[in-house]
């Protein structure tokens, strides 16, 4: 597991938004969970 991005997408079937996250590898890999806009630590 790696870090978390936090995200609110809309489904392109339904049109629901849906918070979702995503893992991604940068900075160190301490499993902190991240907003659009942070920066990472």
């Amino acid at each position: 597991m790696y870090n978390l991005l936090i995200i609110k997408e809309k489904c392109p079937r339904c049109g629901v938004i849906e918070r979702t996250e995503a893992e991604f590898k940068m900075g160190y890999m301490n499993l902190d969970s991240y907003n659009l806009g942070d920066e990472i630590r």
